[in-house]
């Protein structure tokens, strides 16, 4: 989780995928939380196989969407692709 937010903080991406379990004392709701506070903030796409946190509670953490896993490569390429389309180049 800290390493995320260095990178977060260094590269300021436009669009991040975001894990709930994370290796060390920062869960991914931590990460998200502290996400919303960098300007411009990043669209959060939250993934998780887990039932709680829900995906409302998610979703007013501030992530942009949820995905439930397992997931399909194809349905994460297609939204990254489309949810890309909405920046300057």
């Amino acid at each position: 989780g800290e390493e995320a937010l260095e990178l977060l903080a260094r590269h300021r991406p436009h669009v991040i995928l975001l894990d709930i379990r994370l290796k060390g004392e920062m869960s991914g709701v931590d990460v998200l939380k502290e996400s919303r506070k960098i300007h411009p903030p990043p669209l959060v796409i939250v993934m998780t196989g887990l039932e709680e946190p829900s995906v409302e509670e998610l979703k007013k953490a501030g992530a942009y969407t949820v995905l439930k896993k397992p997931l399909r490569f194809e349905e994460v390429d297609a939204l990254v692709r489309q949810v890309g389309r909405s920046f300057p180049s």
